[in-house]
């Protein structure tokens, strides 16, 4: 249930936070907020999910982090996201959900390997609403590709009020979640 509670709260602020929202209607965040997801399934760490947003289908695979080092003070709940949503023009998608604010001139850096912390690091510099997105479509390729072939991904930012924080995420399932997603938003 976890899963669950946690597409719950990332697809609230989809609407509102993700690039394809630019192109939507101003009512977009109200009419995410209210969808419903759909389970496609769970996969190990990952699962992936449908939901419509004005008659188009959008599809996401998603995880919870499995470990966390630091705190944030009074932090929400943490996810790495990857959207489809063809025709909105997002594919491959990908959103990490902080938690928490970042602060100001500091970036979120993505480390994906087969070890965790230790691999092809990616620098953040993209955010809004305690999000971080990555700086182009291309970047969003090389952490997908990265993410299908490795173990672990691993966050490390800093809240507003300074407080280091690192999220590991075990990438066990997430091959199959993505080709779910990928599958539904054909």
């Amino acid at each position: 249930m976890l899963r669950f509670a946690v597409a719950t709260l990332v697809l609230t602020g989809l609407a509102a936070t993700s690039a394809w929202a630019q192109d939507t209607a101003p009512d977009a965040t109200a009419a995410a907020a209210a969808a419903t997801p759909t389970a496609l399934g769970s996969f190990k760490s990952w699962a992936a999910y449908t939901f419509e947003d004005k008659g188009r289908l959008m599809c996401y695979s998603q995880s919870a982090p499995t470990g966390t080092v630091g705190e944030a003070e009074k932090r929400g709940q943490a996810a790495v996201m990857v959207i489809q949503a063809p025709d909105a023009a997002a594919k491959d998608q990908v959103s990490i959900v902080l938690g928490f604010l970042p602060q100001d001139g500091k970036n979120v850096t993505v480390t994906i390997g087969a070890k965790p912390g230790k691999g092809k690091k990616f620098t953040l510099k993209k955010f809004a609403v305690g999000r971080a997105w990555a700086e182009s479509s291309g970047q969003d390729k090389q952490i997908v590709g990265a993410m299908k072939r490795n173990n672990y991904l691993v966050i490390d930012a800093v809240s507003a009020k300074g407080e280091k924080v690192r999220d590991t995420y075990n990438l066990s399932g997430f091959g199959k979640a993505y080709d779910a997603a990928v599958k539904a938003c054909r």
